[in-house]
């Protein structure tokens, strides 16, 4: 699932090219890291951290507000949440006072790459993009391991870019209980 984030109009034109593309990239470490075609300039991995109820996970991805609102009330988490939001700002701060660079990456991952790594992505992708947008910086985000069970292979996801019959696909409330539950009755 991709999905780019426009930069606002806060003091940029919507022709102003973009001073730097941030791409935020969810995976699981099941599936082992991705190999990124641009400088990484941060990883945080979750895969240590809590998760949230079984039954939400069962029911949900971390693109819905169910598992980030459960997620981020988790003792401990919305204080290493907002450390890791002050770093992620040093580094873009440093990368837009240094020589021009088209792309860079920020991988977030946890064990399966559905929910706690794409809570914390999606969250990161909306608050860089409220406090960075009048600075140029446009907020990429791609989830490569969320619809896993569709058969779309990551590799081929990488390929389009985030583009193609995947890219609409929303993530959260369909689960694969959900598919299987609909493909039963279907054929009842």
């Amino acid at each position: 699932m991709s999905r780019r984030i426009p930069f606002g109009s806060g003091g940029r034109r919507q022709t102003d090219p973009p001073n730097l593309c941030l791409h935020l990239i969810t995976f699981g470490d099941s599936r082992g890291q991705p190999h990124i075609p641009m400088p990484v300039i941060l990883h945080f991995d979750l895969s240590a951290a809590q998760a949230p109820p079984r039954h939400l996970l069962e029911a949900y991805t971390g693109a819905s507000p169910e598992i980030a609102d459960t997620f981020f009330a988790i003792p401990g988490h919305e204080a290493n949440y907002q450390n890791s939001l002050r770093e992620l700002e040093d580094r873009l701060g440093d990368r837009l006072a240094g020589p021009p660079c088209a792309c860079v990456a920020v991988l977030v991952n946890c064990r399966a790459g559905m929910h706690r790594s794409v809570a914390m992505a999606e969250r990161l992708a909306g608050d860089i993009e409220d406090a960075w947008r009048d600075d140029g910086v446009i907020v990429v985000v791609e989830h490569l391991d969320t619809d896993v069970e569709r058969g779309i292979r990551r590799a081929q996801r990488a390929r389009a870019g985030g583009e193609g019959y995947h890219a609409g696909y929303l993530a959260g409330r369909y689960s694969r209980y959900q598919r299987i539950r609909r493909n039963v009755i279907s054929r009842s």
